[in-house]
C-alpha cells in the first residue's frame, strides 16, 4: 500500500493544490514529528508570506484524512510517517505561499461578499437546508477552529483558485493536433530483450566480494537493540453519579460531538462522559506510580515487565518507541496511552545501531553483489550487440500495444512502449529495471490514420486539458520558487 501511494504522491499533490477546508466533523490529526517547540510563531517564509506550525498541523490533518480515505481507513500514524506526509504538507504549504505571494504583487483579494457567499454554501454550517450561524460558531468551536481562524484560511484558498482561475487556458488547435498525430503513429521494430536471469556469473572469489561490501558497507547495519522496564495500569472502569457526570459534561460539552459536528446533549453523550472520567482515573494512577517509581517508593506488588527489543520490531508505536530511545539509561518515560491503558517505560539499555563486519554481512552482501555483476554484464552485452542483433521482428505497433512483447509484464511493456514512441533515434536501448534492457530497431513508421478534430473527443481533449495545466503548474511553481525567497527555520 505505501508503495502504491508513493507512486501517486506527485498526483495528490496536483489534485491538493487547491482544497476547500474539509475539516468539519473529522476531527485532526496530531502530527507532532518535528524538532521545533510549540511557541514557534514562524516554521517558513516564502516571500512576504509566513507559514506557521497550526497551518502546518491543519494542512497534514487534511492530507492524512485524504489519504487515511483512499486506504479505507486503515492508516496508521507510522505509515504516514514513512510516506513522508510531513513533508508533503509543507510542500504544499509552500506552493500555496507561492501563489499568494503573486497574488499580492497582482492586487488579487476575495472581497467580504465573496467570503460570505462561500461559507453559505457549505452543507456542514446548513440547519433545515440554510445557513444557521449559530450551527457554524458551534462546528468550528467542535474542531477547536475559530471563526477568525476559519475565514483567514478559507480566505486564502480562495485567492488561491482565483489566481489560477485567472492563469488557466484551454488547450489550443496548434497544441491538440501533435497530440492526436502521436496517437496515429505506428512503427515496425526489430527488438530483442536482455535479461540478467540468462547472463551466467562464475564462482567469485572473497577479495572481489569484499571489495564491492567496501564500497556499500554503510548499508549494512545492526539493528538497534532495547531493554527496558514497563508497567501497564490498565483501564479504570468505576461507577460515577450523576452529578459528577454532569459537572464533567458542563465543562466538557463541546468535546462530544456527533457526525454533523453537533454538540450532544448530555443523555447522548452519557456513555462517551463515563468512558471520560475513567480515562482520567487511569492517567492520574499512571501518573501517581510514575512518581513513586521514579523516586524509588514502589510497592512491591507492582509488576513490572523486562524486555528487550530490535528498534524496527517494537512493541510499541513508532513515536513511543522514539520517545524510549531519546531517553538515557536508567531514565523513566512518562505515562501514554496505549488502546484504554497507559504504560510507564525505563528504559534500562540502548544498544545504537552499527556497521556489521564484513563476515556478518557476508550473506546480504553475496547476492547483491550478484545482481550487480549481472547488470554490469547485461549493460556490455547491450553495447555489444547493439549493432548486430537479431532479434523478434513486430508488425506495425502503437504505444498501446502492449500484448506484443510477450517476455514483460504490461507494466514493463507500457514503460518500453512509452520511451519507444518518445525517442527521436532510429536503434537503441531501453532500460526497463536494473534486470533488463531492451535493444529495438525502427523498420518502418506510418500513420495508422488521419487525425480527426479534436472536437470529435470530449475525453482526448479533457485529457489534453490537463496535461497541460500539469505542465502549467510545474512550470509555474519552478518560476514562482526564483521570484520569492523561500526559507526554513526547522528541522
Amino acid at each position: 500500500m505505501i508503495t502504491w501511494m508513493q507512486k501517486r504522491r506527485k498526483l495528490m499533490l496536483t489534485t491538493m493544490w487547491v482544497a476547500v477546508i474539509t475539516f468539519i466533523g473529522a476531527g485532526a490529526v496530531d502530527w507532532g514529528g518535528s524538532s521545533y517547540g510549540s511557541k514557534a510563531t514562524s516554521l517558513a517564509k516564502v516571500g512576504e508570506i509566513q507559514i506557521t506550525p497550526k497551518e502546518l498541523n491543519r494542512q497534514y490533518s487534511a492530507m492524512y484524512r485524504q489519504y487515511n480515505q483512499m486506504m479505507g481507513g486503515k492508516l496508521e500514524p507510522e505509515m504516514a510517517k514513512k510516506l513522508g506526509l510531513e513533508d508533503q504538507a509543507m510542500k504544499m504549504l509552500i506552493q500555496q505561499a507561492l501563489m499568494l505571494n503573486l497574488a499580492q504583487d497582482y492586487e488579487i483579494i476575495i472581497s467580504d461578499e465573496e467570503l460570505a457567499l462561500e461559507v453559505e454554501k457549505i452543507e456542514s454550517f446548513h440547519k433545515d437546508g440554510a445557513f444557521d450561524k449559530t450551527t457554524y460558531i458551534k462546528a468550528l468551536k467542535a474542531n477547536n477552529y475559530s471563526t477568525q481562524d476559519f475565514e483567514t484560511s478559507l480566505k486564502r484558498d480562495l485567492t488561491i483558485q482565483k489566481v489560477s482561475k485567472y492563469l488557466k487556458t484551454d488547450s489550443t488547435k496548434d497544441e491538440q493536433e501533435p497530440f492526436l498525430t502521436s496517437q496515429a503513429v505506428a512503427d515496425k521494430i526489430d527488438y530483442l530483450i536482455l535479461d540478467t536471469k540468462n547472463i551466467p556469473v562464475g564462482k567469485m572469489g572473497k577479495d572481489a566480494i569484499q571489495s564491492f561490501w567496501e564500497l556499500k558497507k554503510a548499508q549494512f547495519v545492526t539493528q538497534a537493540k532495547i531493554t527496558v522496564e514497563e508497567i501497564t495500569v490498565k483501564a479504570a472502569n468505576k461507577k460515577f453519579n450523576d452529578d459528577e457526570i454532569a459537572n464533567f459534561y458542563k465543562k466538557e460539552s463541546f468535546n462530544f460531538t456527533d457526525d454533523k459536528g453537533e454538540i450532544k446533549t448530555l443523555e447522548a453523550a452519557k456513555a462517551d462522559i463515563i468512558s471520560a472520567l475513567n480515562d482520567k482515573a487511569t492517567k492520574k494512577s499512571a501518573s501517581l506510580l510514575y512518581i513513586d517509581w521514579k523516586k524509588d517508593r514502589l510497592d512491591p506488588s507492582i509488576a513490572i515487565k523486562k524486555h528487550t527489543f530490535k528498534a524496527n520490531d517494537a512493541p510499541y508505536t513508532m513515536d513511543i518507541t522514539e520517545k524510549v530511545q531519546s531517553l538515557q539509561a536508567g531514565k523513566y518515560m512518562k505515562p501514554v496511552k496505549v488502546g484504554d491503558d497507559y504504560i510507564i517505560v525505563r528504559l534500562l539499555e540502548n544498544e545504537p545501531s552499527r556497521t556489521k563486519t564484513f563476515a556478518e554481512a557476508k550473506s546480504e552482501v553475496y547476492p547483491l553483489f550478484i545482481a550487480d555483476q549481472k547488470r554490469q554484464r547485461l549493460q556490455s552485452m547491450a553495447v555489444a550487440q547493439l549493432d548486430i542483433f537479431k532479434g523478434t521482428q513486430t508488425k506495425f505497433i502503437t504505444k498501446n500495444d502492449t500484448a506484443v512483447f510477450h517476455e514483460l509484464t504490461s507494466s514493463e511493456a507500457k514503460q518500453a512502449l512509452n520511451k519507444l514512441f518518445t525517442t527521436d533515434k532510429p536503434s537503441g536501448q531501453i532500460i526497463i529495471s536494473n534486470d533488463k534492457i531492451m535493444l529495438y530497431r525502427i523498420t518502418e513508421q506510418k500513420l495508422l490514420f488521419k487525425p480527426k478534430s479534436i472536437n470529435a473527443d470530449v475525453a482526448l481533449e479533457k485529457q489534453i486539458d490537463m496535461l497541460k495545466e500539469q505542465t502549467r503548474l510545474t512550470a509555474l511553481v519552478q518560476a514562482l520558487n526564483a521570484k520569492y525567497k523561500t526559507e526554513i527555520f526547522y528541522k
